[in-house]
C-alpha cells in the first residue's frame, strides 16, 4: 500500500472513530448522579432481547453506525437514574427472545423491583414471550400482550450431549481422568449416558432453579406456586387465554398502550436506554474516590486475554494479574470488585489469578460478584475474596479437576494417515494424539490430579474458614446454585452487582451516600487503537471467517487440551425451554 493510501485510511478511521465517540458512554460511570428535571413526563423504554454483555472491550465497525450495545452495568445505572429522575414517569419493558442466564435476569429483576418501589409505573408489553422473557416481565405492575401474541411458559430443561458412540464410529477415543465423582466435564466424551452422580446433581440444580422460577412468578403475579406449576404444565397461551389465566392483564396493540398510559389526552414521550444514558452527566477520571471493577469473562487460560473463534471470550492470567496490580497500587481505588462470568478453564491460570487477589486484599477489600456462572476455575478465583456475592440462581461450585486428551489413531487409520515417532524420555509422547494412556501414565496423572485437588480444597477451606473434611464433602466437582452455595457456606450473601458496590463502600469505610466513580478493567479500546495496534484482524475474523488453523493452533485450545494443563471447568450448560 502506498504512503498516501495509508494516510488516507488512517484519516478515514480517525473521522469514523470520532463519530463513534458520540455514541459510546465513558468507561467510568458515576453511579450517584441525578439528572435535572424536565417539563414533560417520559417513559424509559427498555427493549431486552438476545444477550446483554457484561462488558464490551472493543469498539466494532457497527458501533460507528449505531449505538453501542448497553452492558448489564449500564442497564442497572439507567434503571437507578430513572428511579430518581423526576422527568421519568415510568418504565415500559419489552423483553423478547431474551438469552440471559438466571444471574443477569435476577439482576435486572431486582433493579426493576427497586424502581417499582419508588411508586413509578412499571409495565411490560409482550409480543412473543418465552420462559425467560416472562420471568422478567412478571415483575411489572401490569403486563400487556399484543392480541395475536403468545406466552410460552414451558419451564426449565437441562440437556447434556453425549458423543461416545459418535467417537466410536469415527475411531476417536476420549481418554480423561478426574477427581470427584461429580466432576463430569468429560462424561459427554467418555460415556453415552449420565452417571448416577451426574443425574443426581443435575436434578438438584433443576429442582432449585425451577423452585426459584415459580416462586418469583407467583410472588409477582400474586398467585400460588401451585397455580404457576399448573400454568407451566399448560405451556402455551395466546391472547385472551393469557389474560384469562392471569399471566397478562390485557391485550392491546402498542399504540393503544400509549393511549392507556396517557390519560386526559396528555401524551407522554418515550426514550430508549442508549439515548437516556447519553443525556446523563458522567463521572470523571479525576474523582477522588474510586472502586475498581475487573471483569473475568469466558474461559480462563494462561497468557493474555482475547477472543477465540471456538472458545469465545478468553480471560488470560497475565492480563488479569496486570489489572489487579494496577487497581491495588492506585491509592484512589478504595476497593476491588471482581465480576465473574466464567465456567473455569486452566487450573494453573486460575491459581495465578487467585494468588494475585490474595496479595491485593492485603491492601484493600476484594469483593466477588458472580453473574450467571462462576464455577470451577471461576470459583477458584472467587475463593480469594473477602466477600463472595451470588444470585440465588447463579451456577457455581464445581470444586474439582480433570485432565486428558483425545486419541485420534483410529480416525487416522480410517483416512490413511500414519505417524512414526522417535523419542527420548519415557513420557515424551505422553500427551500425543496417537495412543491412549498406559496404566503407568494414568497413575502418574492421577497423582498429579490428586495433589492439585487437595491444594484447591485447602485454599477454599482456609479462605472460607471451614475444616478441610467439611469443605471436601462440598467439593468433589459438585455444582451448586447460588442459593445452595449460601446454605453450604461457599458464598457469603445473595445479591447483585449493586450489592457488591454497597458492600465495597462499607468495607472501605466510605460514607454510603458519598459519590464514587467506577474504574473498569479491561479499558475500552477504540476502533482506531485496534487498527493502529493491528488488532482489527481479530474483529474481521470474528465477523467474517472461521479458520480451522485458529482452532488447532490457538493458545486456548492447545493450553487446555494439549499442554498438560489440569482443567477446572464446568461440566455442562443449563438450557431453558
Amino acid at each position: 500500500m502506498k504512503t498516501w493510501q495509508k494516510w488516507s485510511l488512517v484519516l478515514s478511521i480517525v473521522f469514523l472513530s470520532f463519530i463513534s465517540l458520540i455514541f459510546v458512554c465513558s468507561t467510568i460511570i458515576n453511579l450517584n448522579t441525578i439528572p435535572t428535571s424536565r417539563s414533560s413526563p417520559r417513559f424509559l423504554f427498555l427493549t431486552i432481547g438476545g444477550d446483554i454483555p457484561e462488558h464490551i472491550q472493543y469498539d466494532s465497525f457497527s458501533d460507528i453506525l449505531i449505538d453501542s450495545r448497553p452492558t448489564i452495568l449500564k442497564y442497572l445505572v439507567a434503571i437507578r437514574q430513572a428511579k430518581k429522575d423526576p422527568s421519568i414517569a415510568g418504565i415500559i419493558l419489552q423483553p423478547s427472545g431474551t438469552e440471559l442466564g438466571w444471574g443477569r435476569l435476577l439482576e435486572l429483576r431486582d433493579a426493576l423491583i427497586d424502581f417499582k418501589n419508588s411508586g413509578k409505573r412499571l409495565v411490560a408489553y409482550l409480543e412473543s414471550a418465552a420462559t425467560r422473557d416472562y420471568f422478567l416481565a412478571s415483575v411489572c405492575d401490569e403486563i400487556f400482550l399484543t392480541p395475536t401474541g403468545q406466552i410460552s411458559l414451558l419451564g426449565i430443561m437441562a440437556e447434556v450431549t453425549f458423543l461416545r458412540d459418535t467417537f466410536d464410529k469415527l475411531g476417536v477415543k476420549a481418554d480423561f481422568l478426574h477427581i470427584g465423582e461429580y466432576k463430569t466435564a468429560a462424561e459427554g466424551y467418555t460415556s453415552n449416558k449420565m452417571s448416577e452422580p451426574h443425574r443426581k446433581m443435575l436434578n438438584s440444580l433443576v429442582d432449585d432453579l425451577y423452585q426459584n422460577l415459580t416462586r418469583n412468578i407467583a410472588e409477582s403475579r400474586q398467585i400460588s406456586t401451585k397455580d404457576v406449576n399448573r400454568l407451566i404444565d399448560q405451556g402455551l397461551f395466546n391472547g385472551e387465554a393469557a389474560v384469562k389465566a392471569g399471566l397478562a392483564d390485557s391485550v392491546l396493540y402498542l399504540n393503544e398502550l400509549k393511549s392507556y398510559l396517557s390519560p386526559n389526552r396528555k401524551k407522554y414521550s418515550q426514550i430508549e436506554i442508549t439515548n437516556y444514558l447519553r443525556q446523563q452527566p458522567g463521572g470523571t477520571a479525576s474523582s477522588s474516590v474510586r472502586i475498581a471493577l475487573i471483569y473475568v469473562q469466558g474461559v480462563i487460560a494462561s497468557g493474555s486475554s482475547g477472543f477465540n473463534p471456538v472458545m469465545g471470550e478468553i480471560s488470560g492470567s497475565n492480563t488479569l494479574v496486570r489489572y489487579i496490580q494496577r487497581a491495588a497500587r492506585d491509592n484512589a481505588v478504595k476497593a476491588i470488585i471482581v465480576r465473574i462470568q466464567s465456567p473455569g478453564g486452566s487450573g494453573m491460570a486460575s491459581d495465578i489469578i487467585w494468588h494475585e487477589l490474595m496479595l491485593a486484599k492485603q491492601k484493600k477489600p476484594v469483593i466477588v460478584s458472580m453473574s450467571d456462572v462462576a464455577a470451577s476455575g471461576g470459583y477458584y478465583i472467587a475463593a480469594a475474596a473477602d466477600t463472595i456475592i451470588a444470585h440465588p440462581m447463579t451456577i457455581t461450585g464445581s470444586i474439582g479437576v480433570l485432565s486428558g486428551k483425545f486419541n485420534l489413531k483410529g480416525l487416522y487409520d480410517k483416512i490413511g494417515l500414519k505417524k512414526e515417532q522417535i523419542t527420548r524420555g519415557k513420557y515424551a509422547n505422553l500427551y500425543d494424539d496417537y495412543h491412549s494412556f498406559t496404566n503407568d501414565e494414568k497413575k502418574m496423572i492421577q497423582e498429579d490430579l490428586e495433589a492439585f485437588y487437595q491444594n484447591f480444597v485447602e485454599k477454599v477451606a482456609k479462605n472460607r474458614s471451614r475444616p478441610y473434611k467439611q469443605t471436601e464433602l462440598l467439593a468433589r466437582g459438585r455444582v451448586w446454585t447460588g442459593q445452595q452455595a449460601l446454605q453450604n457456606g461457599l458464598v457469603d450473601t445473595l445479591g447483585s452487582l449493586t450489592t457488591a458496590f454497597q458492600i465495597a463502600k462499607r468495607m472501605a469505610g466510605l460514607n454510603p451516600q458519598r459519590d464514587f466513580s467506577v474504574v473498569i478493567y479491561p479499558e475500552k479500546i477504540s476502533l482506531i487503537d485496534q487498527i493502529l495496534e493491528r488488532q482489527i484482524s481479530t474483529e474481521i475474523e470474528k465477523i467474517f471467517t472461521f479458520k480451522i488453523e485458529s482452532f488447532l493452533e490457538s493458545k486456548t485450545f492447545s493450553s487446555l487440551f494439549k499442554n498438560r494443563e489440569l482443567l477446572t471447568i464446568l461440566p455442562y450448560q443449563i438450557i431453558f425451554k
